[in-house]
């Protein structure tokens, strides 16, 4: 099976849509990403390392994730260099906490060398919903983040569906005023991530 690349799957339509015997047959955790409204590629986990996950395409271009969230990209036009927290990622709380949950922190961007811009978050919870997850559907949580970049007066609304353990499985994150929104799909999770 070939995988797409982003800048494939912007450029040469349409998304692939993998089957249940394909994802059977992929040894690694995989997701599905798509970046703003162009179709979905398929991408697979290049490393885990304590809560980073590393999703690599064939052509290098990457995302990596920590509890579901976008920290970091490399090799698109405009990459994520960093986001860290003041204190914990909300995403890494029970789901019965994060209600109203609040945080704060910085990141960085290439290359129009924006370093260290201030974000506030602030999660609710919404609703129970029957999420469909490449060839299969789960029973998730939405939680609704507002998340404010100060500085440039951006706020946007990102979305995550977590399972009753807290795992996110889809989302739909949009760190800031330079990047399109990325849509996760976690089609086969880390092993480490299940237990």
């Amino acid at each position: 099976m070939a995988y797409q690349t982003f800048k494939d799957a912007i450029s040469d339509p349409p998304s692939y849509e993998i089957s249940a015997s394909d994802l059977a047959n992929i040894p690694y955790a995989t997701i599905y990403g798509q970046l703003g409204d162009g179709p979905q590629a398929v991408i697979v986990l290049a490393y885990a390392k304590g809560d980073q996950r590393q999703w690599l395409t064939a052509q290098k271009e990457s995302l990596i994730t920590a509890h579901g969230r976008l920290i970091q990209t490399a090799g698109l036009s405009q990459n994520l260099a960093g986001l860290t927290f003041e204190t914990a990622d909300p995403l890494t709380l029970p789901l019965t906490q994060l209600d109203g949950a609040v945080a704060s922190g910085y990141l960085d961007l290439l290359p129009s060398y924006r370093f260290g811009m201030k974000f506030d978050s602030r999660f609710v919870v919404k609703r129970r919903e029957q999420v469909q997850l490449g060839p299969n559907t789960q029973e998730l949580t939405l939680i609704e983040e507002t998340f404010t970049i100060p500085e440039v007066h951006y706020q946007v609304v990102n979305k995550y569906w977590l399972d009753d353990r807290g795992l996110v499985w889809k989302s739909e994150q949009a760190p800031s005023p330079d990047l399109p929104v990325f849509r996760i799909t976690l089609l086969k999770p880390f092993s480490g991530d299940l237990s």
